[in-house]
């Protein structure tokens, strides 16, 4: 088991020629703040900010293992100011989104895929069913053939380059396996990396969660929602040669874990949400109404730690 820093995996794009690397688009839903160092302001306050994050302080009266956390995030939101809408900057209308309906291959059809001169896989918009599909784990004979996932691994690079994505989950793109692919941006460290059936073995107490702002490149650009991650996590993966690795994570980085195991575990970033503006869209107007039925049991699983 290596408990030092995740290694580079693959040869990662930027090391490829600029004439099969693709230049990545101007990034609109980045999630660049450094939560350590901004200031905590209202949420009427950010202007274009796509996300933020406070450190919160809670009294007696609203600890997490007194009051729990549907109780906490609602009114640490109330008292921090962080309620109303704060969306970014569009100008499309409702005719500009669709949404896909993306077939969900077999690692080994998404690898078949890939020989046979497929170099990415296109990225599923909302509502497409794979989004709320649970992905598959990557079973252990697939290490046997280190070549096909990394495979795989080029071609999640290429989709995330592509729709300017710090992470990408397999299934996001209709391969259905626990894969995550992660800029080195996000990570601070000179390459991205693959992990390999990711899975949380620790995490900070609830009472450290911190305030994001985020958004989703599945999602339409208007939809932004409040949520809380944990501030640290320890995760465990397997790379591409089946070697086992744990790495602690903070910040952006244990932020960006955590949104894309929710998409693993088909779980999106509207779940999270407490107050209903935020399923608001001007974009995609249907959007609220297909989510309200579910919203309550998908929103308590997620506050129950059910998807993970």
């Amino acid at each position: 088991m290596d408990t030092g820093k995740m290694i580079p995996l693959w040869r990662p794009a930027a090391a490829l020629s600029a004439s099969t690397s693709p230049r990545p688009r101007p990034l609109t839903c980045r999630h660049s703040v450094n939560p350590e160092t901004l200031t905590p302001r209202p949420a009427a306050d950010l202007g274009n900010l796509v996300h933020f994050s406070k450190r919160i302080l809670f009294g007696k009266a609203l600890d997490t293992r007194e009051a729990g956390r549907r109780a906490v995030l609602v009114a640490t939101a109330m008292l921090a100011g962080l309620g109303g809408r704060t969306r970014a900057a569009s100008g499309m209308d409702s005719s500009k989104w669709s949404g896909t309906q993306i077939r969900m291959n077999t690692l080994a059809e998404a690898v078949a895929r890939l020989r046979s001169g497929t170099r990415s896989f296109p990225m599923a918009r909302y509502p497409d069913p794979i989004l709320r599909r649970v992905a598959e784990p990557v079973a252990e004979s697939a290490f046997q053939s280190p070549e096909d996932l990394n495979l795989l691994a080029r071609a999640l690079e290429v989709a995330a380059r592509t729709e300017g994505a710090v992470g990408l989950a397999a299934s996001q793109v209709g391969v259905n396996a626990r894969i995550i692919f992660l800029d080195q941006d996000v990570l601070g460290e000179a390459a991205p990396r693959i992990l390999v059936n990711p899975r949380i073995t620790e995490r900070s107490s609830e009472g450290d969660m911190r305030w994001w702002r985020e958004c989703c490149l599945v999602l339409p650009p208007d939809v932004l929602v409040t949520l809380l991650r944990d501030a640290t996590v320890s995760v465990e993966y397997f790379d591409i040669m089946g070697r086992l690795h744990t790495q602690s994570l903070e910040g952006e980085a244990a932020r960006a874990l955590q949104h894309e195991l929710d998409h693993l575990n088909g779980v999106l970033i509207l779940d999270h949400a407490t107050d209903d503006e935020d399923l608001d869209s001007k974009i995609f107007p249907a959007l609220k109404s297909l989510e309200s039925p579910e919203h309550a049991r998908r929103q308590q699983a997620v506050f129950d730690r059910l998807d993970v």
